[in-house]
């Protein structure tokens, strides 16, 4: 869906990111993905998305990021030097 959007948008100038914010620990998911094993612990904070959708919001050109489809932790990684807390 990203990619078609994107080529549809592009002529107006808008870009069009799929946002794939990886393993974020909500209170919800800590709950009931704690029955099944998974530990909350080793999730990213909640607020690491905004921080990549901020980025992205502010980036000099988002277009060059439009069509594709971004992993949020790497993202960050790649483009801040920094990586996320708990990444």
């Amino acid at each position: 869906m990203v990619p078609g959007l994107a080529k549809e948008l592009r002529k107006d100038n808008v870009a069009v990111i799929g946002l794939m914010p990886g393993f974020v620990g909500t209170e919800r998911m800590a709950v009931e993905l704690g029955e099944f094993g998974f530990d909350a612990s080793k999730a990213l904070p909640v607020e690491n998305p905004g921080r990549v959708c901020a980025m992205l919001a502010t980036a000099k050109d988002p277009m060059v990021f439009t069509g594709r489809d971004i992993f949020g932790p790497g993202f960050h990684a790649d483009h801040a030097g920094v990586q996320f807390e708990g990444a």
